[in-house]
């Protein structure tokens, strides 16, 4: 039996989020692209990638995202009836919020309206 092997490389078309969902690229039937984003600042290098797949009909901004199931999310994180949490469940929540008006302890403001904010002295993140 002879074999028969190729030795080359598969590029994949490879852009920024916002230049390809602005073209008129239209992919063949199975071929790939991949975005990048965010492409905000280019001096930065990508935090997340976007890959489709084209149909010969469609332009890109009209094709799905691939999606996948993740395989390191445990089970129950993927069930759609999430479980629900009173907040006198969640041990040291006290510590985590503060009132927007400057006083600890947890209270509301008057407009009943919460943030989160990054503490840089504790290097937390605080419901405030």
């Amino acid at each position: 039996m002879s074999d028969n092997r190729l030795n080359t490389r598969i590029l994949l078309r490879y852009d920024k989020y916002s230049r390809l969902m602005t073209s008129d690229v239209i992919l063949q039937p199975g071929e790939m692209a991949v975005a990048a984003f965010p492409d905000t600042d280019p001096s930065l290098p990508p935090r997340a990638f976007g890959v489709k797949v084209g149909d010969g009909t469609r332009y890109f901004d009209e094709l799905p995202w691939i999606q996948a199931i993740a395989a390191d999310v445990y089970e129950w994180a993927k069930d759609p009836t999430k479980p629900v949490y009173q907040a006198t469940e969640i041990q040291g929540l006290a510590e985590y919020i503060q009132n927007i008006s400057g006083g600890g302890g947890g209270g509301s403001t008057s407009s009943g309206s919460y943030r989160i904010i990054y503490d840089s002295a504790s290097n937390k993140y605080i419901l405030q």
